[in-house]
């Protein structure tokens, strides 16, 4: 039997311990899941996924060795996402995921490609360009 995004609505309320929003929340993360396990992208925050991001680099470092360029590969990781979690629910947890997405896409020029590379770190991955000084991203996206 395959696991649609229709099938996870059908799941029974009485077995879940906890509310109705929450309920639907993890279905709704189920389905992407799903969704996004047959797409390139990650279903909560948009961007690639881990697999798509695998592909690329092995493609991007091997266009880089034969070109002699330069590629920037950015790892980046929410720092206290797990006390977000405990302290404000998953859902908040799930919207500062989100935002990070959508600032690293805004921020990136269009030709990077932006990825969520794990829990609570996401990637960038910059062909022909040199990575800048680590000491100016926190002061860039500070406030944001």
């Amino acid at each position: 039997m395959t696991l649609t995004r229709d099938a996870l609505r059908t799941l029974s309320l009485h077995d879940w311990p906890g509310n109705v929003r929450e309920l639907r929340h993890v279905m709704e993360l189920c389905a992407h899941t799903i969704d996004g396990a047959l797409l390139d992208t990650a279903g909560l925050t948009g961007v690639f996924n881990r697999r798509h991001f695998d592909e690329r680099l092995e493609a991007e470092l091997s266009y880089a060795v034969r070109h002699k360029g330069e590629l920037c590969l950015l790892l980046l990781d929410i720092d206290l996402l797990k006390r977000v979690n405990d302290g404000h629910g998953h859902l908040a947890g799930d919207e500062v995921l989100r935002a990070v997405a959508t600032l690293l896409e805004r921020t990136m020029r269009r030709e990077d490609l932006v990825a969520r590379y794990g829990g609570e770190e996401s990637v960038v991955l910059a062909r022909g360009s040199a990575c800048p000084r680590p000491s100016c991203w926190p002061s860039g996206c500070a406030g944001r």
